[in-house]
């Protein structure tokens, strides 16, 4: 009776696991950023950003993978997730800061947040982003288009904008 509870409960636990997280052969951090990185190479972007979180919860040395698990989330619509490890991932120096600041700018509009938008799209332009028809037609902005406060971002650029109110400056650009 013992053997037969414990292995019911060792099969619903492995039904619960993802097959992606449930690998026997190498269980490293190393192997799963490698499977990670084939995950985001094929665009499953889900199991990606799985694999990915799941490696960098054991190591935060990895910060070209932190870059990867932005984009992954963020390509998975967990915007609010996204913002985290792009964050991160500038922090660690991985990344163009730019387009860092543009992808957090962007999960913030997306997640309906016009205030932290219109402020990391200030870093973005500080830090070079400087497409402005491209902001103007980004769909993440479209809610913004008649605040005069988008209006003057896109305008003005980073004018008057001190990057040191931001939380991610610890970090160099790194292409």
């Amino acid at each position: 009776m013992t053997v037969a509870v414990l292995t019911m409960a060792t099969c619903r636990a492995a039904a619960q696991t993802p097959m992606h997280l449930a690998s026997r052969t190498d269980t490293t951090s190393t192997a799963a950023l490698r499977r990670a990185d084939q995950a985001y190479a094929a665009q499953r972007w889900r199991e990606a950003a799985d694999l990915y979180q799941n490696a960098l919860g054991v190591t935060d040395d990895a910060p070209r993978r932190w870059w990867a698990l932005g984009h992954a989330l963020f390509n998975d619509n967990r915007h609010r997730e996204s913002i985290a490890a792009y964050e991160r991932a500038l922090q660690l120096g991985a990344g163009d800061r730019a387009v860092g600041a543009w992808q957090i700018a962007r999960a913030y509009a997306i997640d309906g947040n016009p205030k932290q938008a219109l402020r990391w799209l200030q870093h973005a332009m500080a830090a070079g982003f400087d497409d402005r028809e491209a902001i103007r037609r980004e769909p993440a902005f479209a809610p913004y288009r008649d605040d005069p406060r988008f209006s003057e971002v896109v305008n003005t650029g980073a004018a008057g904008f001190e990057p040191a109110t931001s939380r991610v400056t610890a970090g160099r650009s790194a292409n």
